[in-house]
Formats: C-alpha cells, sequence, structure tokens
C-alpha cells in the first residue's frame, strides 16, 4: 500500500468558454470540478494504476466532506 499526504488540498474548477472576447460579456458554457493537491493527484493516479492507496491529510469544513466523498467514490482509503 501506498500512502500520501497531502497538506494543501484542493477544489480545482475549470470553465469552459466558447469564445473570449476582451471587453464584452463572456459566458460559460459548462463548469468541472475535480479534486487535487499534490497527495490526491498522486493518490489518483496510483489508484488508476490498480494498486491500493490511502490518502491522508489535512480536511476541513464543506469542501473537505467533499474532497472525503470524492476519493472514496474512486475507491481510495482516506484518513484525513
Amino acid at each position: 500500500m501506498i500512502i500520501t499526504m497531502t497538506l494543501n488540498p484542493a477544489i480545482d474548477k475549470t470553465l469552459r468558454i466558447s469564445e473570449f472576447s476582451v471587453g464584452t460579456v463572456n459566458r460559460i458554457e459548462s463548469v468541472r470540478t475535480d479534486i487535487g493537491g499534490k497527495g490526491i493527484n498522486v493518490a489518483k493516479t496510483v489508484r488508476n494504476l490498480g494498486y491500493e492507496c490511502l490518502a491522508m491529510g489535512l480536511l476541513s469544513g464543506q469542501n473537505g466532506l467533499i474532497i472525503e466523498a470524492r476519493l472514496k467514490e474512486m475507491g481510495i482509503k482516506c484518513d484525513f
């Protein structure tokens, strides 16, 4: 088992805009959210390669609950 430590986990948001124009209103087509942080990114990669891992670190608040739930959905064990 590989253990990863993430001291600064994050929820990354990617906004998709078809055409960006300076000085005009730009409309967002879609929003994508991904959990991240160096240790979490390593844990996701390790899991995708078929190995077992344990993600550890510091979490708090609503974002912490989201990050932990997403890790569990991916089949990554966590202990924050």
